[in-house]
C-alpha cells in the first residue's frame, strides 16, 4: 500500500477532517471516483470530439437531391428523416454505454460493498475513540 503525503492549506485540511473526508478509506473512495470521473470526462470529450453534430450540411444536400424529383410528401420525408437522427442517437448512446462499461472496471458485489461500508465506520468509530 501507499503512503501519501500531502499539503492542504489549514482551512481546507480543518473542513475535511471535520467532513471525516480524511479517513483512508474515504479518501480511496473520493480518489478512485475522481479518477471515473477524469475517465468519463476523457471519453465524452472523444465522442464529441468525434461525432461534431448529428446531421450535417452533406446529410441535408443527400436528402434534397435523393427526393429532388419525387413529389414532395413532407409527412414521409419528415418521419424517414426522424427515423435516421434516432438511429444515430441509439448508435451512439450504446457506443457511449460500452466505452463508460469499459472504462469502470468491474461493479463491486453487494458483499463488497457491505465490506467498505463496515470498514468505513469502523476507521469512523476508531477515530473518535
Amino acid at each position: 500500500m501507499a503512503m501519501l503525503k500531502i499539503s492542504l492549506p489549514d482551512d481546507l485540511a480543518k473542513e475535511a477532517e471535520e467532513a471525516g473526508l480524511l479517513i483512508p478509506s474515504v479518501l480511496a473512495a473520493l480518489l478512485r471516483d475522481g479518477i471515473l470521473q477524469l475517465k468519463m470526462n476523457q471519453i465524452f470529450t472523444e465522442v464529441d470530439g468525434q461525432s461534431g453534430s448529428l446531421i450535417t450540411m452533406e446529410d441535408i444536400k443527400s436528402e434534397k437531391r435523393s427526393n429532388s424529383h419525387a413529389p414532395l410528401d413532407w409527412a414521409t420525408q419528415c418521419s424517414e428523416f426522424a427515423e435516421k437522427l434516432h438511429q444515430r442517437k441509439m448508435n451512439r448512446l450504446f457506443s457511449n454505454m460500452e466505452k463508460l462499461a469499459a472504462a469502470s472496471g468491474d461493479p463491486l458485489s453487494l458483499d463488497d460493498i457491505q465490506k467498505e461500508v463496515k470498514a468505513v465506520r469502523a476507521e469512523q468509530h476508531a477515530d473518535r475513540s
